[in-house]
């Protein structure tokens, strides 16, 4: 058995598929925020070739500016936390041995 643990922090640059009050939608990539993220887990080994890993992750994301149209005063803003927790099985073996 063996422990996980990571952070994660990165720029969040999306496309935006809006329409708003029948305004042209601008649907291109942009900077739009910023996201943080730690995790934490186990890497469970069981006999030779298998394997279950339990995650739990939890962070949050602020994008105080997403594009909407091409007017540049229409944008929206999201911020919020999340919490997931995964599990996983899994089966290792070796190619080429």
């Amino acid at each position: 058995m063996y422990s996980t643990a990571g952070i994660g922090i990165g720029i969040l640059y999306p496309r935006s598929n809006v329409t708003l009050m029948n305004k042209a939608r601008h649907d291109e990539f942009h900077l739009s925020g910023s996201g943080l993220s730690i995790k934490t887990g186990l890497d469970i080994r069981l006999w030779k070739y298998f394997m279950i890993l339990v995650n739990l992750k939890g962070g949050m994301i602020d994008m105080p500016h997403i594009r909407t149209t091409y007017d540049p005063t229409d944008y929206a803003s999201q911020y919020f936390y999340f919490f997931q927790r995964n599990i996983a099985f899994g089966f290792n073996w070796g190619i080429g041995k």
